[in-house]
């Protein structure tokens, strides 16, 4: 009986999938269905609101500061408008952003002892983003196309890792593990986009493209009044797409 009720289902979702899909025009125009990764450096603009002590450290802390490699992958669906000039995109990914510095020598006290130490501390973050571009075609041949992607994403922070680690002039040296609590995050984020893509039509249904990006988050890292913390990634992004209609051309 469930196997009848099941299959009754699937039924009604399928006749009402193709309805919907007359009615949105999907055997007319050009939509597609993949998948992407990227491989991604990230680091941060920092800079100070006020105070000339806090703008001393924050410049004497970024000398010892290198961004590090993370990654991101993901869903995403585009449709074609104006004769495949233009492509419209939204999507799901997950994405990483890191960057590390090591202090100068510095005093820290460890009970009633003053030692010295070195500092390094390794900042990583999870994010889960909504990219939506818009893709401009410049040139659109029948098989390859070249294209410059300009979008925002909605960005959540869903996770961050913060390891302290301290060298002691002792030789001894610990670990710490710090997370939200350590810092005041904002979680709700937005970044904006521009990079130069390349598509190449593999069959009349499979098309793969790349594009370099870069990529800036808007909203400022941390909460807080003394300095500006905004992170920013360079990627080299890429994927496969599968049309779901016009596959009798390549262009569309």
């Amino acid at each position: 009986m469930m196997k009848r009720l099941y299959f009754l289902l699937f039924l009604i979702f399928l006749s009402t999938f193709q309805v919907t899909a007359q009615r949105l025009g999907l055997r007319k125009n050009s939509w597609r269905i993949g998948v992407m990764g990227s491989l991604d450096y990230s680091y941060r603009f920092i800079g100070y609101k006020s105070g000339e002590h806090t703008a001393r450290l924050l410049i004497d802390q970024r000398k010892s500061e290198t961004g590090l490699m993370g990654y991101s992958f993901g869903v995403n669906v585009s449709k074609s408008f104006i004769d495949d000039l233009l492509r419209v995109n939204i999507g799901a990914t997950y994405a990483t952003r890191s960057f590390e510095n090591t202090s100068n020598l510095t005093s820290i006290q460890l009970d009633s002892t003053i030692l010295q130490a070195r500092v390094h501390c390794l900042f990583n973050y999870q994010f889960i983003q909504v990219p939506i571009r818009l893709d401009f075609y410049v040139l659109n041949k029948t098989r390859w196309g070249l294209y410059i992607p300009i979008g925002i994403s909605p960005a959540i922070m869903i996770g961050t890792k913060v390891i302290e680690a301290s060298n002691f002039s002792d030789g001894t040296s610990t670990n710490l593990n710090k997370g939200d609590e350590a810092y005041d995050y904002n979680h709700i984020n937005l970044s904006a986009n521009i990079g130069l893509g390349f598509d190449f039509h593999l069959s009349k249904s499979l098309v793969v493209w790349a594009q370099p990006q870069f990529e800036y988050y808007v909203i400022n890292l941390t909460r807080n009044d003394f300095y500006r913390e905004k992170l920013y990634a360079i990627s080299l992004n890429a994927g496969i797409s599968i049309k779901l209609n016009d596959k009798g051309l390549y262009r569309k």
